[in-house]
């Protein structure tokens, strides 16, 4: 039985590069055109390589997309938890921001959004692959906010890692273990 999508999903994916922010991203917008008449993708990071800033926007609708810029979303998913803080002022009132628990120092300044620490790089490292925490919070998200099925997400997933057997196995139990945290923490 298919699930009735949101008219609109819009989310911000934000992390140091390497992290796999676009990666998650580009999964999710890519999933989204099986989902939705528009999608848009807008990867934007630093000159850095690896270590520095790295963001991007993923707007899913029924109707057409004004623009792909976000000054704020209904979801933020953070990859780094020292970002909190920088990142508050962009989740729209009443949204949600998924932080990465480890680095995360943080009070909020509002009360008008919720703020969910999850410990996704902590079963990452269990799995051998620290960098399948991305896939931790997409599930996360996947599972919050019902945008997309989650089995078109895990396809997507699979098939940008088609040719490892190993890291599509990691992926997967990443991305099961996301939708496994996200389902308790929405309940």
């Amino acid at each position: 039985m298919e699930q009735a999508t949101p008219s609109k999903a819009e989310v911000i994916i934000a992390g140091i590069g390497g992290q796999g922010v676009m990666l998650s991203g580009l999964v999710l917008a890519e999933g989204g055109r099986r989902a939705y008449e528009q999608v848009s993708y807008m990867p934007s990071y630093g000159t850095e390589k690896r270590g520095g800033h790295s963001e991007c926007t993923v707007v899913l609708s029924h109707d057409e997309i004004a623009s792909p810029i976000l000054d704020q979303a209904q979801s933020v998913v953070l990859l780094d938890g020292s970002q909190a803080p920088v990142y508050e002022n962009r989740v729209a009132p009443a949204g949600t921001m998924i932080v990465e628990q480890a680095g995360l120092d943080y009070e909020p300044q509002r009360d008008d959004y919720r703020l969910l620490p999850v410990s996704g790089l902590e079963y990452a490292v269990k799995l051998g692959n620290a960098q399948a925490n991305n896939f931790i919070l997409l599930g996360v998200y996947a599972a919050l906010t019902k945008c997309i099925e989650p089995a078109i997400l895990e396809e997507e997933l699979d098939a940008k890692s088609a040719d490892r057997p190993e890291r599509m196995e990691q992926n997967r139990k990443a991305f099961r273990r996301g939708l496994e945290i996200g389902a308790e923490l929405g309940a």
